[in-house]
């Protein structure tokens, strides 16, 4: 497959895109019907992958950071606050 894709080879890359759009438009149909039906459970679902995801990405060794590090850190952390704080108020305007 991937030699297909190196050389161009359409008889490789149709079937795959094609197989991706219409898992792509299935999968969107689904999830639309399950959120219609279900919405707090899935999205307390999808929330939980997320964090749990999050929990496992964030380093638990801090051996090495000296204060130019522990600085980032509180200048992402306020750039990520007022970033979602932004995005926040521009959904309330365009809705």
């Amino acid at each position: 497959m991937s030699d297909g894709f190196k050389t161009l080879d359409m008889s490789v890359i149709l079937p795959i895109a094609l197989g991706g759009l219409v898992t792509l438009a299935l999968f969107s149909k689904l999830v639309h019907h399950i959120f219609k039906k279900a919405y707090p459970q899935l999205f307390h679902f999808i929330f939980g992958i997320v964090l749990a995801s999050t929990v496992m990405i964030i380093p638990t060794n801090y051996a090495g950071f000296d204060i130019v590090q522990y600085l980032a850190c509180v200048v992402m952390l306020g750039f990520g606050t007022w970033l979602g704080a932004f995005m926040a108020k521009l959904e309330d305007t365009y809705k």
